[in-house]
């Protein structure tokens, strides 16, 4: 009987409207029919939309994507078909391609007015990640379980199945003989998550089942949520966030916590800077950590990590986002739009539409106009990285909430950070 797995969608009803990610795979497919099961069951249920996305990494892709939307209307579930833009992804090629998805289902779900994702994470997803980040020497928060419930792109996402076995979603399927799509890359062993997840009967063979390792993943979890919390009171304690996007840091402060505090701390700010999800790898971490205690009151770069620029000025550390090789987005802004920049900033724009205008980094020819907006001390690299609306070549608002070209397009666009840890109240920017 699968009637229980309904049970697991009842976190649900707290939102008013929720999509459900659905690829076509048999995980995704099996959790749009017990959404549509739960819709019948509960008369609170909330409003539902499947969002599938064409990756365009495969010839059969498109033809995917439509077939889960005629799955999706079949089942009276409204269904967007969401592309991404042409070119190659690099890096990992599916970590890549999964947070184009994220992306792409982060906007729509703006424009839809979606409360939260939903996705179809279950209980051997939890055993192969916690595998796949063992073999790259992840620290305590990357071995952490994922959680029921979290937060991409600004988005709310949800994983109501993270307790059931991928077997009982099988079931579901033979069930009531729906069909699913197989992806060939999924039985690709040149993945690395694909060599876990064949490992896997063999593990269970030795006492290592899958519920045996999500449990312990979750163990983790709670050690993990136990240093978040000294972590939080640190990061209080020792750093000025600025709603502009970076961020003063007293090492001398932070230096007689327990180290994986620190290093936990770091990670936080990394995140909180970049909008980056995925914390840096644990060598490298401490190898920053250990660049910092280095004696010296000479001014000092100690580097760069996952997009972020260190520059140290004796026991003060500046985090700042890093232009990198490509640089940062220049984008176009329309009337009532809502955009995500650079994986940082939400800008949300009024009415009506206001000419020429474009969101984009300050950069080195506008720092001197903005410096006079933020702390003498901060340093110019950091300035250039904050973004700003422009409207006909006029600065019209900074991130932080300046303005400082007065002009009837002044509270046409508003910029906010994404990350909480870089929330405005946590500001340290003198007015001018």
């Amino acid at each position: 009987m699968t009637e229980d797995l309904v049970e697991y969608l009842d976190v649900l009803r707290a939102h008013r409207k929720v999509a459900l990610a659905v690829s076509g795979g048999r995980d995704s497919v099996a959790l749009l029919r017990l959404a549509v099961r739960a819709r019948q069951r509960f008369a609170d249920f909330p409003e539902l939309v499947v969002y599938t996305v064409d990756h365009g990494l495969r010839a059969e892709a498109a033809a995917e994507a439509r077939q889960v939307a005629a799955w999706s209307e079949d089942a009276g579930i409204a269904c967007r078909i969401l592309t991404r833009a042409p070119g190659a992804l690099s890096g990992n090629l599916q970590a890549a391609a999964r947070e184009a998805r994220y992306r792409l289902m982060a906007e729509a779900a703006g424009q839809d007015g979606v409360c939260a994702l939903v996705t179809a994470h279950h209980q051997d997803d939890q055993a192969e990640t916690l595998l796949l980040r063992l073999a790259r020497g992840s620290g305590l928060r990357g071995l952490a379980a994922m959680p029921a419930a979290g937060a991409m792109h600004g988005l709310t996402v949800l994983r109501p199945l993270l307790d059931v076995p991928r077997r009982r979603l099988m079931d579901v399927l033979e069930a009531e003989g729906h069909a699913w799509i197989d992806d060939p890359s999924n039985e690709n062993e040149r993945f690395d998550r694909v060599r876990f997840r064949k490992l896997l009967p063999a593990l269970e063979d030795a006492g290592l089942s899958p519920a045996r390792l999500a449990r312990a993943a979750e163990a983790l979890r709670r050690g993990r949520d136990a240093i978040d919390h000294y972590a939080h009171l640190a990061l209080e304690r020792c750093t000025n966030r600025y709603p502009a996007g970076f961020v003063r840091l007293d090492w001398a402060g932070l230096s007689g916590e327990p180290e994986e505090v620190r290093l936990r701390v770091l990670a936080s700010l990394i995140e909180g800077v970049t909008g980056c999800r995925y914390a840096p790898r644990l060598d490298r971490l401490e190898r920053l950590a250990a660049a910092f205690c280095e004696p010296g009151d000479r001014h000092a770069v100690a580097g760069t990590l996952s997009g972020c620029m260190f520059e140290r000025f004796g026991s003060t550390v500046w985090i700042y986002r890093e232009a990198g090789r490509t640089g940062f987005p220049d984008l176009e802004l329309g009337a009532e739009e809502r955009i995500v920049w650079d994986d940082r900033f939400v800008v949300e724009t009024g009415r009506p539409a206001a000419p020429d205008a474009r969101i984009r980094a300050l950069g080195r020819s506008n720092r001197a106009a903005a410096a006079p907006f933020f702390d003498p001390d901060v340093p110019v690299k950091a300035i250039e990285s904050v973004p700003a609306v422009f409207v006909g070549g006029q600065i019209i608002r900074i991130a932080g909430g300046f303005t400082p070209n007065r002009s009837k397009h002044c509270e046409w666009a508003t910029i906010r950070p994404i990350h909480l840890d870089m929330d405005p109240d946590a500001q340290r920017v003198r007015s001018v």
